[in-house]
Formats: structure tokens, sequence, C-alpha cells
């Protein structure tokens, strides 16, 4: 074979390789099987021309809360609706929500207001925290009232019937006076501490109440007591610490209930509370009873030593208050004029409004002693003269209190002024006093004569 008829044949093996080759690579993909998809609810079989149900359980359904959550109260409903969420389970999770929002909520507006407050180491809250104290109960009820509205708009059933945990509570731990003389981040430091030792402490006081402590129970006390002075201890500075105490101090306390009556500014006070402070250390080494600060134990053991260190405090009293101030505190340590402070607060008289009711009152007592002393007077002119000075003394009363006053005064004390200026005289003044000191005392009554 000449080389021409060569390369002509290798040209044409050539030519069908590619012809070959191409069929392969642009020939159409032959048709593929279909994917089979297995249906597993209400499968039907058929056996022996019988047909069987057979249900088989769904697999579970994934859910994903954050995808089920919204700010919008409505959008959540709904979404939980969806997903099939039984009713009673929707109204406990946003009946549960709800309360905790209206809560924090509370507290938070509530603290604020007690922030708002002025206060004073010196004095019990008075007027203006009572004042504080109906505004923190308003708000109270307006949030309740405004959560209430809303559980019923959203899910149509009323709050108190669903029995939920609505209750709005907030508890003072004491945060606002705290900020009086530390930063604010310490004052929430030392907040904290008390709220944590608080509960275990009052739980110890309510299984103790009413009764004296045993000798297990006084060394449980002092040791709660401990605890929290070790905290407190690590916190504050000795200057701080002197602060604390006159804010939180059972002595501090105690001087003012005491004083409330009295209204004393600061520095009386402070005076009053160091000799305070050294009568208790001085009656505590005296005491029969160690440790007779122990709330519940009390000592009043009368013993010339502890006498003498009495009137040694009432002496150094006077001379540091003086006459006047002195004659002051005196009466307001008279449980009638403080239940009068307190009703003229109440209706909100001027401030001086209280010791001229009680000057009244002391100045009746006198002139109808007098007039029964006096031997000069038959029974009628004495009756004659009570009566008049009945009249005059209602007088009094109406320029001191105004006719709405008066009619306050008779609704909360009834016969307030009758029995010092009735025929009776002393002797059944006498009796009344006797059957109403325990009363006003005790139970809050009405201002004895």
């Amino acid at each position: 074979m000449n080389s021409r008829a060569a390369l002509a044949v290798s040209a044409g093996l050539n030519v069908g390789l590619l012809l070959t080759t191409a069929y392969y690579f642009l020939r159409p993909d032959p048709p593929r099987p279909l994917p089979v998809r297995l249906i597993r609810t209400n499968t039907v079989v058929k056996v022996a021309a019988r047909t069987l149900t057979v249900s088989e359980p769904s697999p579970p359904i994934s859910l994903d809360w954050h995808s089920l959550e919204s700010d919008d109260y409505r959008v959540f409903i709904k979404n939980l609706r969806e997903v099939q969420c039984p009713d009673e389970t929707i109204k406990d999770i946003l009946i549960a929500d709800l309360t905790k929002l209206f809560a924090k909520k509370f507290r938070e507006q509530a603290s604020l207001l007690n922030l708002q407050r002025p206060r004073h180491f010196w004095k019990l809250p008075g007027p203006d925290g009572q004042k504080n104290e109906i505004s923190i109960d308003s708000l109270r009820s307006q949030l309740f009232k405004e959560q209430r509205d809303l559980v019923r708009d959203l899910l149509g059933v009323d709050l108190a019937q669903e029995r939920a945990r609505t209750h709005l509570e907030w508890h003072d731990t004491g945060e606002a006076e705290l900020r009086q003389f530390l930063p604010e981040a310490k004052a929430s430091e030392v907040a904290d501490i008390r709220e944590k030792h608080r509960a275990a402490m009052d739980r110890f006081r309510d299984s103790t109440a009413n009764r004296d402590w045993t000798e297990e129970e006084k060394r449980k006390w002092k040791y709660l007591l401990s605890e929290q002075e070790k905290e407190l201890a690590a916190v504050l500075s000795p200057k701080e610490r002197t602060q604390y105490d006159l804010w939180f101090s059972e002595t501090s306390e105690t001087l003012r209930k005491e004083l409330s009556a009295f209204q004393p500014n600061e520095k009386e006070f402070l005076a009053l509370y160091a000799m305070k402070k050294s009568l208790e250390e001085a009656l505590d080494k005296l005491s029969t009873v160690p440790g007779r600060a122990l709330r519940g134990n009390p000592d009043d053991t009368h013993t010339p030593a502890r006498e003498k260190a009495k009137k040694d405090y009432e002496l150094q009293l006077a001379n540091v208050l003086g006459p006047e101030r002195f004659e002051q505190f005196e009466r307001a340590q008279n449980p009638q004029f403080r239940e009068l402070l307190e009703f003229t607060q109440s209706i909100e008289a001027e401030a001086d409004t209280a010791p001229k009711l009680f000057e009244i009152r002391q100045a009746v007592e006198e002139e109808t002693d007098r007039i029964y002393s006096d031997p000069f007077l038959n029974a009628e002119d004495r009756e004659r003269t009570l009566l008049m000075m009945r009249e005059e003394t209602e007088k009094a009363i109406l320029s001191t209190l105004g006719s709405d006053g008066v009619k306050s005064l008779n609704k909360r004390f009834p016969n307030w002024i009758h029995p010092a200026t009735s025929a009776a005289g002393p002797s059944a003044r006498s009796e009344t006093q006797t059957k109403n000191s325990g009363k006003v005392q005790g139970q809050n009554g009405g201002v004895g004569p």
C-alpha cells in the first residue's frame, strides 16, 4: 500500500472514532426512576381482599420557641394557637408573663416614689410619709387595674377569677436612706445584705412571737445578728457605720417612736441618741438577764442601781433640752396628747392645734378641781359655774378647730370634753381615766379625759 492509500485509511479511522465519541457524549440521558415518597399516616394495606387501616404515630413536631414569641401579645397568642397550644395553657403563660411585667414596673415606680420622699434619721416618716404610702397604694391599684383590663382584653377572662399570682408587692430595703450617706453602688450592696438576712430574721421573730426566748433561741438570734454584722463590717467604714446605726439600729428605731410626738431636730436627736445608748449599755450591765436588748426579753427589774441610772438619764435629758423643750418632751409622753396629735395630723390641722387642745383640756380639769374644792359654792352654784365653763370651753375648741374640726373631734372622740365639766366632778373623771388608760395606750381608743 502506497503512502497516499495509508493516509486515506488513517483519516477514515480517525473520523469514525471522532463520530463514535461525539455520539456517546451527545446522546440524551436515559430516564431516571422517580423517588418514592412514603406516606406514614393512615396507610392503607390490602391483604387477601381485606382493607386494614393502620395508624402510625406522627413524628414529634419540632418547635422553635423564639419563632413563637412576640412583643405583640396578640401575635404571641395567635402563634400559640397555630401550634395547637391549649387555651388553658395560653392563659397560664400570658397571665404569668403579664404578672412579672407589671410587678417589675410596680417595684421600679414605687422605688422612685420612695426615693423622692424627704428623709431625716431623727424623724418618723410622719404625714409626708403617710401621703407617700397613699401614693404607693394608688400606684398599686392603678397598675393592677391596667393589668386586669389587659388580661380581659387579650383573653376575655377576669384576672382575679383566674387565681393567678397577681399581687404587686414591694419591700423597702432601706436603700433610700442608705443613699443619703453612701455612694449608689455601696448603698445597693448594703441593701442586698439587709434583704438577704431579713427573711431569716423575720422567720425567727415569727416563730418566737409573744413569748420569752429560750437560751437556745437567744444564741440563735445572736448568731443571726453576728452574721449580718460580719458582712456589714466588711463593707462599711467606721464613719459610715455610725450613720448606718442612726438609721437602722434598734436604739434609733425605738427612739424615733418615743419622740414622734416631740418632733426633735437633728441636733436634739443626736444628743438623745447618745444618751439613750449610754443608758441601754448601763442597764445591760446591771441586768439580771444578760443581753436585755434581745427582742422579746426586756428586763424591767427594779433595783436601786437601775433606778438611779434612769434618774440620771432624765436629769441629763432636762439639762440638754432646756426647760421649755423638756416640758414639751414630757407632754409628748402623755398618751392623750399623742393621740390628739395623731388626730390633728389626720385632719391636716395647723401644727400647733394639738398643743392648744391639750392646754384647753388641762385648764378645764384644773378649773373643775378648783370648783369642786371651793367650800363656799353650793350645789346649784357649782352646776351653774360648770355649765358656763363648758360653754366657754366649747367656744375655745370651735375657735381652735373650726366647725368641721369639731365635728371630726366629736366623731372620733365622743364626749371628749364633757366628763371634765360634768356635775359628777373629779371623782368621775378619775374613774373614766382609770377605765380608759389601757384603752388609750394599748388599743388606740378615743382620747380619754
